[in-house]
């Protein structure tokens, strides 16, 4: 089941904002519409499926992001990009339709980091509004966050290296994207990068990066009736004008 964990804006707006800095160096092999290595695979929740990740896996360390419809299924991605719903998802649950999923997996490789070494640095952009920061000590400013140690863990164990939770797209509003509305489309840019530095800002020692793009659109059927709306205004334009030109 989709995670409805929230931002606690206060710690994240109080934070550094920082610009995502060049870190040394690394093979990185991206793949598109993957599922995650297995295993763990997917353990964030019951219901969930392992697809349509955008996965990068450089230095041992693996990223997945994704967009899905919450509470519905996984979506398709071109690419990187994933084209979303606008609106709120059914009751009883809340926020916007669709969310974004992430896992990190610092021992896909083999390496030995854990979660208490590395720092998790989430960046937003959204496109329209133009709002755009980074935060660091993203892991630790959620709750709800599943963790992994060869076993799905609460995320309290020093041997957890794997991580992973699902958002609403509303998280956008809850980090200070006070412009943020649902039901406009729109496109927005995350990134998830990780450093082998535990102090919250450090933005040194890069070990993966991975980024994702999605644009909220609205229904085809929405869509539809705009369009008729259109031509339904163009037509009666047309006609107040003739009477006007035949008065």
């Amino acid at each position: 089941m989709d995670k409805n964990g929230k931002i606690r804006a206060a710690t994240l707006i109080g934070g550094l904002t920082l610009a995502l800095l060049p870190g040394a160096a690394f093979a990185d092999v991206v793949t598109y519409n993957a599922s995650l290595a297995s295993p763990p695979g997917v353990y964030f929740g019951t219901g969930n499926s392992n697809s349509g990740f955008t996965v990068d896996t450089a230095n041992d360390v693996e990223i997945g992001l994704s967009a899905i419809e919450r509470f519905i299924a996984p979506i398709t991605p071109s690419g990187n990009v994933y084209n979303v719903t606008l609106g709120d998802v059914a009751s009883p649950h809340t926020g916007s339709a669709w969310g974004v999923t992430f896992s990190i997996n610092l021992q896909q490789g083999g390496g030995s980091l854990t979660l208490s070494g590395i720092d998790a640095v989430l960046t937003v952009t959204d496109v329209g509004t133009g709002f755009s920061h980074a935060f660091p000590g993203f892991l630790a400013a959620l709750t709800g966050n599943t963790c992994y140690n060869g076993a799905v863990a609460a995320c309290t164990n020093a041997a957890d290296y794997g991580v992973q939770n699902s958002e609403p797209g509303s998280l956008f509003a809850s980090i200070g994207d006070t412009n943020f509305n649902d039901h406009i489309g729109d496109t927005y840019d995350i990134t998830l990068a990780v450093y082998g530095c535990s102090t919250p800002g450090c933005v040194s020692n890069l070990l993966a990066s991975d980024t994702i793009q999605v644009d909220a659109v609205p229904e085809p059927n929405v869509l539809a009736t705009f369009g008729v709306a259109l031509a339904g205004l163009g037509l009666l334009y047309h006609r107040r004008r003739e009477g006007r030109n035949g008065a």
